[in-house]
């Protein structure tokens, strides 16, 4: 049985790109410094660690983003739910990389080219994991049985930096002349420990095949529908489809209680069609205010209806209505649901220009403002908030 691992590289910049694809080649940035970047032109004379003023001095068009870990796990979620559509043995113990099984050729392919991220196929996860990493965004590379030396033989150890392994260990091997992991592969692993310690154990690790390797089932975590059938397919407008949206969501929103949504998703079945239309929205900050969420959903309600939403898309763009056309289902989804424990929530709810105020800062002097990160596990309350060093 095949083995299929995902790897999203430069995660952050893929999640803004996902919330913000109207945007200009992002940069993400924390604590005053690029920690994140799309793999674009504009931004190569750029590398993590930069400073955020130096991306406005050599990218005056790049678009600064704050780095937002919410946003990050909202995003995650939505695509292991997607990917939970098409298979449920799926494996993903934190971003970016997952593991699954089962998946039909075609189903994975449509999957990977929507949500724009690398794939590999391998007869264990190890393999399909370096396939993964050698593979192109929105695309499939696979590893037949018998080929996996012949792979190695052509993947470059720089390229193990996805993996977070360090730089001087790279640039050792190279310069023992172990430049390809095939060669890396004929090392023991007394060998790598001595020399690199616990990193070059864990190399070693990577290059052995696991044996029997299977995948547990998925389970997503917990949303919130609200459906509405009609008794018969109606023509109707997009104001008629509204107060039915206002009302799903009023429904849906008094069950949060002290969650909030980050992922709105609202769907059409429309007569005739035997699949739901899904259109997605994203999120920058959670919510639990209906009214909020019914904004936020009318662009997607009309680009549903003019026949433009698509599953898996978190874009911004909105489609114009075109003829009635008659629906028989209408439905919402609260997904990505929180708990805020700060105390600046209240005031934001209560406030709500005081989001903008402090997002402006954020923008206009990135990395001056100590932004506060908030530990859901925390035993004490002093401990559920800390603050980000510059």
């Amino acid at each position: 049985m095949s083995i299929i691992r995902f790897h999203i590289p430069e995660f952050p910049a893929w999640v803004q790109r996902r919330a913000h694809p109207e945007a200009g080649p992002i940069a993400v940035v924390s604590g005053g410094r690029v920690v994140s970047l799309e793999r674009r032109k504009a931004l190569a004379a750029l590398a993590p660690g930069d400073p955020a003023d130096r991306v406005e001095r050599l990218c005056p068009g790049a678009s600064i983003r704050l780095r937002e870990p919410e946003l990050e796990i909202s995003c995650w979620e939505a695509f292991l739910r997607a990917l939970h559509e098409t298979t449920p043995f799926i494996e993903a113990d934190e971003p970016p990389s997952a593991v699954a099984m089962r998946v039909g050729d075609e189903d994975l392919r449509v999957f990977v080219r929507s949500w724009g991220v690398q794939a590999g196929i391998a007869a264990d996860r190890n393999t399909a994991l370096l396939a993964a990493l050698r593979s192109a965004s929105g695309a499939v590379l696979r590893i037949r049985p018998g080929r996996e030396r012949a792979f190695l033989a052509r993947f470059d150890v720089g390229r193990l930096a996805e993996l977070a392994f360090p730089d001087d260990l790279l640039e050792q091997l190279c310069l023992f002349g172990f430049c390809d992991l095939r060669a890396v592969s004929g090392l023991s692993e007394r060998q790598m420990r001595a020399q690199f310690g616990e990193e070059g154990q864990r190399l070693y690790h990577l290059l052995q095949p696991v044996e029997g390797d299977r995948v547990a089932m998925y389970t997503p975590p917990r949303s919130i529908p609200a459906d509405h059938e009609f008794e018969c397919p109606v023509e109707v407008s997009s104001g008629v489809l509204e107060e039915v949206l206002a009302r799903l969501l009023d429904e849906a929103a008094a069950e949060l209680g002290a969650l909030r949504c980050q992922h709105l998703r609202i769907g059409l079945q429309l007569a005739g069609e035997a699949d739901i239309r899904w259109a997605d929205r994203l999120l920058s900050a959670p919510t639990d205010r209906s009214d909020t969420l019914l904004r936020l959903a009318r662009p997607r309600l009309a680009g549903l209806l003019d026949g433009q939403g698509a599953r898996g898309d978190l874009s911004e763009e909105e489609g114009a209505s075109g003829d009635l056309p008659e629906v028989e289902r209408v439905c919402v989804r609260l997904q990505g649901l929180r708990s805020v424990a700060s105390v600046q929530g209240g005031l934001f709810d209560e406030r709500p220009a005081v989001v903008g105020a402090v997002t402006n800062v954020h923008r206009r002097y990135p990395g001056a403002v100590r932004r506060a990160r908030l530990r859901p596990h925390a035993v004490f309350a002093e401990d559920a908030v800390e603050f980000e060093e510059r």
